[in-house]
């Protein structure tokens, strides 16, 4: 990793933009859909309350392969989802 930021300072310039460089390229692979597990991390809940979210109806899951699949949230979903609960 230290490498990888050097080679990036001589690269960009600076030290300061090589880490902003590095975590956007990483940002821009995260994938889009979440496992249950994954999901609750993203939103600071447990995976038995993301679950109840899902089962409640208040966020929207898809399942891939069928009916024992494991169910995936869109992390768009994730974000409309802090913005309607934002407080202020």
């Amino acid at each position: 990793m230290r490498q990888t930021i050097e080679r990036e300072r001589t690269q960009f310039g600076d030290a300061e933009t090589a880490p902003r460089v590095l975590a956007a390229a990483r940002s821009a692979v995260d994938p889009r859909l979440m496992r249950t597990s994954e999901a609750a991390r993203y939103l600071g809940l447990g995976a038995k309350a993301l679950r109840q979210l899902i089962n409640s109806g208040e966020l929207p899951y898809l399942q891939l392969q069928g009916k024992n699949s494991p169910f995936l949230v869109d992390r768009r979903d994730l974000d409309k989802f802090i913005e309607r609960h934002k407080i202020g």
